[in-house]
């Protein structure tokens, strides 16, 4: 079998195929669970695509499950959909292929509507989501079965080096509802990540389809293509700037603030602002107007001060975004206002340089993920920045979150595997050395409110959850409000029951049933971050010392129990140099030369794979008084021996459209012909008309059953061929096909005879119709048909026509012609 069969059908003008993401594919095959933990943006859902496909062109039947963040479910889907030509829905009428694929979004109760299901693949995407051991979603998902897992983050790490060992736990889990034992899975997949990442050099800067785990960065990938001369962005890549604290005055309103800000910059800057209460959107729009700002329109591109904003309420979200996504767009607002519920994760916005957290998270790898929005390869931008507004006074909910963010990144984020700085300066270490009291202060102030009655704060949860809970989920991926914090955020708190409902939604603690709980775990949390916050007092020495070296390098420290007495020296990565080392090596050189011929014969297929498509559509549409080119149409095997002989024959000694078919053919130069001959009885079936055959087969096939699929049925009060006809019509692989072969067919009825010579010949349409639904086909799926369905369809149970008024025209004198071997006289005997 070709290893690389489930790469040829791929659009090269779609996607841009890479050894550092094909190899994953060879990490699937020989490790049950494997990590992406590659850079945001370097290219993780093409990863995860190219597995599925591999999986999928295994010819047997496999069920793939995709779990990701709400706001990229969408997205996921359309890479599948438009980039990797997977269809993501069940019982898919795309191909001949046996898959199901499904995208949902990571809410516990989404997963638990999988429970029931054995998965071959289970993706799980911005895997870092998960890594709350006692949260509801991991429960839901440690409970299900699969074959083989892929975990994918750009920060693997949320807390602690301690996060590392979860993804191995929840791996095996999931493979031990299987059978396997836990504690045995648990430790071997432990240990093997532990080895796999130790070398944390060679983990970036290697090229190795041993290891079960990657670590690339964006500009090694960037470096990589523009050695191998594929590159086609921008010479210079766009270089990320320290983080900035844009520091409101207690005399100023926040929002008029922020305009200000935004009008004194560079005019070629575009923001993205993040949010969590739909209040701020209508504050900030009123203090941009304010400053002679207008809304955006997609129709009016004349104003250049423009802002729109995109909640999870807004139907057209994901469209929005996917246009606002493409760096070559000219018309997009300068300031983009996301709740960060739906736009932190997933989303490129390459055209954006400018990351303004309004709303700051307490967690750096929140952050991180925020400011991977727009530091994507194909950024438009020469800088990138990333802001924080925070309030001189420092009492408010967003400072404190600023400075615990800082503190579990002082404390725990010295990069013990290779990552970037993404928010510590010099200055934002001053202002810590200065705040940090205050934040222990603040946390001590937490623990004694946790002892008092909390019975207000408990109740409005407990409401709230109620109503959250009782809303009907109709569909899963269109839900709003996915979680309950991002439900509670949306409600309004007013007087003393601020504080503590913020440090809940804040820190997005579970929310459990009983009081005691309830309080315990705000108690738990309170005192872990009192600990941290004095812990990282004794570090922010080392920090200020070297915090000049790390810049937005790419660095780590080569030691997992950090001293923080020692001097300990911090390993730069170049991504230049990765690239070059990658590239040169020999595991690299000979998988690379292991891909070309395939990927070759990929580009040659591309480029011909137009005059294949007409050269079928024409048999299809002209040439139905042949039955033996229709037998071809039928096939999924033999096209090599039917387009050789047409290669071969001399176009002048046929007319019509024969000789148009031999002449098409031999439009391809013959070398390259040659060259696409050992893969053509592959690539034909994989064409838009033969997609379509197969799907319009399934359709026909869903007319026999019933809901229950155990009936077939002999009345319809429809014209169920006329109905399968226009289905298929709107059908994505029928909108891939020619012009020509859709206008063909607008406005003539293709169930049709004509009359050829002294014989009557039914269409191509028909006699694809009489194939489907005869009974040997039901014999071949297993359907409960006792007789072809094709008498069903046109037939009274007296063998009469039945009528309708766009019905076959009947012609008495049909039932006298001779038979003979011939398909069309079948067709016509079993009228």
């Amino acid at each position: 079998m070709n290893n690389y069969r489930y790469l040829e059908s791929l659009n090269l003008d779609k996607v841009r195929l890479l050894s550092l993401q094909l190899v994953n594919v060879d990490r699937i095959k020989t490790n049950d669970i494997i990590y992406i933990f590659d850079e945001v943006g370097a290219g993780k859902t093409i990863s995860a695509g190219l597995c599925i496909r591999y999986l999928v062109y295994q010819r047997k039947p496999v069920r793939i499950l995709v779990i990701t963040a709400p706001s990229v479910v969408e997205q996921f889907r359309d890479k599948l959909y438009t980039v990797l030509d997977l269809t993501v829905e069940e019982h898919a009428l795309n191909d001949n292929l046996n898959y199901e694929i499904n995208v949902i979004n990571f809410d516990y109760r989404n997963i638990q509507k999988q429970m029931q299901q054995y998965w071959d693949l289970i993706i799980i995407d911005e895997a870092h989501e998960f890594l709350n051991r006692r949260a509801k979603r991991y429960e839901a998902l440690s409970r299900l079965t699969a074959t083989k897992v892929i975990f994918m983050t750009a920060t693997p790490i949320k807390g602690s080096m301690k996060d590392l060992d979860t993804y191995p736990l929840l791996g095996a889990s999931l493979l031990s509802n299987s059978g396997e034992q836990l504690d045995e899975l648990t430790k071997r997949f432990t240990n093997k990540l532990k080895s796999h990442i130790e070398d944390k050099k060679k983990l970036c800067t290697e090229f190795n389809p041993n290891l079960c785990v990657t670590r690339y960065f964006k500009e090694t990938t960037r470096n990589i293509e523009k050695i191998e001369g594929k590159m086609d962005y921008q010479n210079t890549p766009p270089r990320r700037l320290v983080p900035e604290i844009w520091s409101c005055p207690a005399h100023k309103n926040k929002n008029d603030f922020l305009a200000e800000m935004i009008t004194s910059l560079d005019p070629h800057n575009r923001y993205v602002i993040f949010v969590n209460r739909k209040s701020h959107i209508v504050e900030i729009q009123k203090a941009l107007v304010e400053n002679q700002f207008v809304m955006y329109s997609n129709s009016d591109h004349t104003q250049s001060y423009t802002f729109h904003s995109i909640t999870g309420d807004h139907s057209d979200r994901n469209s929005l975004l996917k246009e606002f996504s493409d760096p070559y767009n000219i018309n997009y607002p300068k300031v983009l206002i996301l709740t960060y519920q739906i736009g932190e994760q997933g989303i490129d916005l390459p055209a954006y340089n400018y990351i303004i957290n309004y709303h700051v998270s307490s967690s750096p790898s929140r952050i991180e993920q925020r400011f991977g929005r727009v530091d994507r390869l194909n950024s438009i931008h020469q800088e990138l920045h990333t802001c924080f507004l925070l309030e001189e006074t420092g009492n408010d909910s967003n400072t404190i979150n600023f400075d615990t963010a800082v503190a579990t990144y002082v404390n725990d984020f010295l990069p013990l595997i290779p990552s970037k700085n993404s928010l510590m300066t010099k200055e934002i270490i001053q202002r810590y050395s200065k705040r940090v009291d205050y934040v222990i202060q603040y946390y001590y102030e937490m623990c004694v409110m946790a002892d008092s009655d909390l019975s207000l704060a408990y109740n409005a949860i407990m409401r709230h959850r109620a109503l959250f809970e009782s809303v009907l989920i109709l569909n899963e991926d269109k839900l709003h409000n996915k979680d309950l914090y991002k439900y509670l955020i949306a409600s309004a708190f007013d007087g003393d029951l601020h504080p503590i409902l913020n440090f809940v939604i804040d820190r997005e603690l579970d929310i459990e049933d009983s009081y005691e709980d309830f309080k315990k775990s705000i108690q738990q949390e309170a005192k872990k971050l009192i600990d941290t916050s004095v812990k990282s007092k004794e570090k922010l020495a080392w920090w200020m010392k070297n915090i000049d070296l790390l810049s937005d390098h790419v660095f780590y420290i080569n030691d997992d129990h950090m001293d923080w007495i020692k001097e300990y020296e911090i390993e730069m990565i170049d991504p230049t140099e990765a690239a070059r080392n990658i590239v040169e090596s020999e595991e690299y050189e000979r998988y690379s030369k292991d891909i070309m011929q395939p990927m070759h014969k990929m580009w040659l297929w591309q480029k011909h794979k137009g005059t294949f498509e007409e050269f079928y559509e024409t048999i299809f549409n002209e040439l139905t008084h042949n039955e033996k080119w229709f037998d071809y149409l039928i096939k999924d095997f033999g096209h090599l021996e039917l387009i050789q002989m047409f290669y071969q024959l001399d176009q002048n000694s046929y007319s019509g459209s024969l000789k148009r078919l031999i002449a098409l053919l031999q439009q391809i130069p013959e070398s390259e012909f040659n060259d696409l001959c050992g893969g053509l009885n592959d690539y034909i079936p994989e064409l838009p008309f033969f997609k379509m055959r197969n799907a319009f087969r399934k359709i026909v096939h869903s007319y026999a059953l019933t809901k229950q699929g155990n009936y077939y049925r002999t009345r319809f009060d429809f014209d169920p061929i006329g109905d399968a006809f226009r289905r298929i019509m709107k059908n994505k692989y029928t909108n891939e096909m020619s012009v020509d072969f859709i206008e063909t067919y607008k406005h003539t009825y293709p169930f049709n005879f004509s009359e050829f010579g002294n014989r009557v010949v039914a269409s191509n349409w028909l006699k694809l119709l009489f194939v489907y639904s005869n009974k040997s086909e039901s014999v071949k799926e297993n359907f409960p048909w006792r007789r072809s369905l094709f008498r069903v369809f046109r037939t009274t149970d007296c063998g009469n026509p039945r009528m309708y008024s766009n019905d076959l025209k009947y012609c008495g004198h049909l039932k006298k012609l001779p038979k003979n071997d011939s398909l069309t006289s079948e067709i016509i005997s079993e009228l």
